[in-house]
């Protein structure tokens, strides 16, 4: 996926919640792949705990041109919980030397989430910070929040920092529709309908199973961009090229567009315009995404390999196309 990603030279790269395995933190360090100068990867990564997570920072800090961040541990709570929760930003930075430096920011989760063990109640270690980039007044912010972490994202703190805001929501939610988790959504759909901003939601795909155990995962994902209606409009040659690529076009909140993902599992490649442009406003249209590429794992292969998004409705055809020739007879002369 991440060298996918390289190949493209994706300018922002997302996984969901817990799922990215460190060992691909530490390919990056070695310099086996990595971002592109001016991108940023949001990487939803896997539970490490505190002690593991020094140890990999201390590594990666002892190499020249890599530097591995997050904020100070807490004593009481690292005697008492067992991991973090953490996102990951992987983006180029300049020292004060004026050098190059790979930055990984690790940002963890602050808000427990609920779960049938209380798994994250007993043992997940909170943090205190979410960051903000916002690289010149005025420009664009991008924010991430992990999953349960959107309890916290109050009206107040939606009204102070929607304006010029691409907002990242990873998840591990087999409710993501929920009110407590989408109520932030809603406070945007009141208040900053005419304000450039964006949310960007991943979650993990349906039919997933965890590992260690044979139940499916039953999420619906929810897996979505949102758009704020400011100077948008999609139309339906778009909405039907969309849907045969595995983007779902919805409005919700009364105006604003969704681009919903197939919840199937998938990789996809999107081209969309920016979030916010200076200059003239003439030349930044806002346009609806193109799916560039959609592919899925093939376990046999190895490989990704171009997909074809089921949209359930070639199932539904499959089972009742024997029924279409009968049926004027089952209708009866009544149209």
């Amino acid at each position: 996926f991440l060298t996918q990603a390289v190949s493209s030279q994706a300018q922002l790269v997302i996984t969901p919640e817990y799922s990215t395995p460190w060992s691909l933190i530490d390919e990056i360090a070695r310099g086996t792949m990595r971002p592109p100068d001016g991108a940023i990867w949001v990487l939803g990564c896997e539970s490490i705990t505190p002690d593991e997570l020094e140890a990999r920072g201390a590594q990666i800090n002892g190499n020249p041109g890599t530097l591995l961040l997050h904020e100070p541990f807490d004593a009481m709570q690292r005697a008492q919980r067992t991991f973090v929760d953490p996102v990951v930003f992987v983006f180029w930075a300049v020292d004060q030397s004026g050098a190059d430096v790979l930055t990984f920011l690790v940002q963890f989760k602050c808000v427990v989430s609920r779960d049938p063990d209380h798994v994250e109640l007993r043992s997940l270690y909170l943090g205190r910070n979410v960051y903000k980039f916002t690289p010149q007044a005025g420009d664009i912010s991008l924010i991430a929040l992990i999953c349960s972490d959107a309890f916290e994202f109050s009206n107040e703190l939606v009204d102070l920092h929607h304006r010029n805001l691409l907002l990242i929501h990873v998840q591990l939610n087999q409710r993501p529709g929920h009110a407590d988790y989408s109520g932030y959504r809603s406070r945007l759909f009141a208040v900053a309908s005419n304000s450039t901003v964006e949310v960007v939601c991943v979650d993990w795909s349906t039919a997933d199973a965890t590992e260690g155990s044979n139940e499916r995962w039953k999420a619906i994902a929810g897996s979505a961009w949102y758009v704020s209606p400011t100077c948008l409009t999609v139309t339906d040659a778009e909405v039907n090229r969309l849907h045969r690529d595995g983007v779902y076009y919805n409005i919700v909140g009364g105006r604003w567009h969704v681009f919903y993902l197939n919840y199937s599992p998938h990789a996809i490649l999107l081209r969309k315009a920016r979030v916010f442009s200076t200059g003239p406003q003439a030349l930044a249209a806002r346009l609806a995404p193109e799916v560039v590429e959609r592919t899925v794992w093939n376990r046999q292969q190895g490989a990704w390999l171009p997909g074809i998004a089921d949209d359930g409705f070639g199932t539904f055809m499959e089972a009742y196309a024997p029924l279409i020739p009968a049926l004027p007879e089952l209708c009866g002369q009544d149209p």
